[in-house]
């Protein structure tokens, strides 16, 4: 964590921010219906610190969107909704009640969908303010806890990794949808980031980081 100043933490909340209106707006094409955002919570964690601020989400099932993401920056995206959240959003995709008791195929390409959008909404930010190229994998969507993301393989050094955590708010036809999306990466992705957001500080004259 060491790698990331207040200035650092201050630009990629501004990203993040960015990144999760556009996302707002795409998802407002999708449904057909205007989808409000509050402003997202904007977190940079040590992967040690996630359980803390989660809370009891941790060991809850969850609605995921996985998405691995590769480049000068690699890692993983997670997007994650609550289970009545996600039911109230796939609802309004699919124009039928939910009870999210099994995925048909129609609803899982639904939910891939979200993510998609939020995902490559939030990393394109990164990537277009800093100047940096991602190649993303194929999505994965699954109802699962995230207490083995949590937990980590320190043999593996997760330890050492760190986290975007993004809370957020949308609201739909006076419905709120509740999520958060994480961006993990590892310690050669945490340097490279730092760098990438110290060019955009010199650039700008500090003025992202405020």
């Amino acid at each position: 964590m060491t790698e990331f100043s207040a200035s650092h933490k201050g630009a990629l909340a501004k990203m993040m921010s960015l990144g999760m209106g556009r996302a707002a707006a795409s998802l407002s094409r999708l449904t057909g219906d205007r989808v409000v955002l509050e402003v997202p919570r904007v977190e940079v964690l040590a992967i040690g610190q996630l359980d803390e601020h989660l809370g009891g989400v941790a060991d809850q099932e969850v609605c995921t969107v996985l998405q691995m993401f590769e480049g000068e920056v690699a890692g993983d995206a997670i997007l994650f909704l609550p289970l009545p959240s996600a039911r109230d959003l796939l609802e309004l995709l699919v124009g039928r009640p939910m009870t999210l008791a099994r995925f048909s195929e129609l609803e899982r390409a639904a939910l891939m969908e979200v993510g998609n959008i939020v995902i490559n909404a939030c990393l394109g930010s990164l990537s277009n303010l800093l100047k940096i190229r991602f190649s993303s994998l194929v999505p994965h969507a699954a109802v699962q806890s995230l207490r083995p993301m949590l937990q980590g393989n320190d043999d593996n050094g997760d330890r050492s990794r760190i986290c975007l955590l993004v809370g957020s708010r949308f609201r739909v036809r006076a419905r709120a949808v509740d999520g958060h999306l994480a961006i993990v990466v590892g310690v050669d992705s945490v340097r490279a980031l730092a760098a990438a957001v110290d060019r955009l500080l010199t650039t700008t004259a500090g003025r992202w980081a405020t």
